[in-house]
């Protein structure tokens, strides 16, 4: 495979808590090449078999990132863990890079958006229901150029 063509092939930060799922719908939906789970500490080793042993060999999991939401200033720390994640991953901005709001803690979730607002990056969230449905977010790509969420016109007219 070319390097040109292996700098389109996104990469995929995604989320494992104790729900594991959503990252299987995610997989099949997408047709994921590679990624990148971002865990908490504490489930690390509840992950690993899951990493190892479930996740289909065609995925290539480029780095396990462990995390602790649960610390003083988690949110503050997640989020630059994730951005310097995106800094190693994104070759600068040429390489795409979709985020999962799926799974992990409310702080995991929330560093996710932020680093996806900041980015505007393609995000993605897996609903829980019998069928695990992926809807594909593209509103922070939308924002790309446009400042402040007011600027952008993608918040309806009556919230901004």
């Amino acid at each position: 495979m070319s390097d040109e063509h292996s700098q389109n092939i996104p990469i995929h930060f995604i989320l494992l808590g104790h729900s594991k799922n959503h990252i299987l719908a995610a997989i099949a939906h997408f047709k994921i090449n590679k990624m990148v789970i971002f865990t908490s500490k504490e489930l690390l080793e509840e992950n690993l078999p899951f990493i190892q042993e479930i996740i289909p060999k065609s995925v290539q999991v480029l780095e396990v990132v462990e995390l602790d939401p649960f610390e003083p200033q988690a949110l503050e720390n997640i989020l630059l863990i994730i951005s310097e994640k995106y800094r190693k991953y994104s070759g600068k901005g040429k390489i795409p890079i979709i985020i999962s709001l799926t799974g992990g803690t409310n702080l995991m979730v929330v560093a996710m958006a932020l680093v996806a607002s900041e980015k505007r990056l393609k995000t993605h969230y897996v609903l829980n229901n019998e069928s695990s449905d992926v809807i594909e977010i593209d509103y922070f790509e939308r924002m790309k150029g446009k400042g402040s969420f007011e600027k952008s016109g993608v918040l309806p007219t009556e919230i901004s």
